[in-house]
């Protein structure tokens, strides 16, 4: 996803993320991140390694600093992503059902793991945890246009906070790609999911090419209110083939 334009700003702002690939466009070597944090310069800049069966992420500023170290399972899904910060290591570990991404499990204790919960037809409806305290459930929620279905759609445009970005970053790399959905996504929302939202969003104005890849969408607090575009660029440098 090359770039995020705020329409209310007027602003052109940075992309949510970039990625790199070889000369023959099939095997990715670097991704550039911001987690959300549009308008801001990209929080890392990675470079993409296989290692004896792991996927590590480099520090491109810092050659001999890995920053993640992905482990996979005898299916090639992701098993866990560590988040390495000098001596320290916070490991995010995955669980699976059914083929599909079932719960996120984060490496402090005192966050509940997250479940998957999808619909008869496949589309991701919820990655949640019940709360107690609130009696209710946290996390992020989506509905869908059930008349309408896209072969390649991206969104990404929910708020997460800090312990989810190594999940971010392996969905970024496409490695949960049943989290893609097949209807088109109409409403995306964070936070409690019946009391407090972080973020709110009615997707409007779905654009799709011939091969139907999801090209922009409209996004809006309200179905009359005003809206950010968001754009995904899969071949965002026209000079240079080798980008997405």
């Amino acid at each position: 996803m090359r770039q995020y334009n705020y329409s209310r700003t007027s602003a052109l702002t940075p992309y949510i993320f970039q990625k790199r690939y070889d000369a023959s466009g099939k095997f990715l070597q670097e991704i550039s991140v911001t987690f959300n944090g549009v308008g801001i310069r990209p929080l890392r800049h990675l470079s993409i390694r296989n290692h004896q069966k792991r996927l590590l992420l480099i520090d491109i500023s810092n050659p001999q600093d890995t920053a993640y170290s992905i482990e996979f399972n005898a299916f090639g899904r992701p098993l866990s992503i560590t988040q390495i910060n000098g001596f320290l290591r916070f490991q995010t570990a995955f669980t699976y059902k059914n083929g599909r991404l079932d719960s996120i499990k984060f490496p402090n204790s005192v966050y509940r793991p997250d479940v998957c919960y999808y619909d008869s037809r496949g589309n991701i409806t919820a990655i949640k945890q019940y709360v107690p305290e609130y009696g209710q459930y946290e996390g992020s929620f989506y509905e869908y246009d059930y008349t309408r279905t896209g072969k390649n759609q991206i969104y990404f445009n929910e708020v997460t906070g800090d312990v989810l970005h190594p999940f971010l970053l392996l969905r970024y790399l496409d490695l949960f790609p049943e989290l893609n959905p097949t209807n088109v996504r109409i409403h995306a929302s964070s936070g409690l999911e019946n009391m407090y939202y972080l973020s709110r969003d009615y997707i409007l104005n779905h654009q799709f090419d011939a091969d139907g890849k999801l090209l922009s969408f409209d996004a809006s607090p309200a179905p009359a209110d005003f809206t950010s575009q968001v754009i995904i660029d899969w071949k965002c440098n026209k000079q240079n083939p080798n980008q997405e």
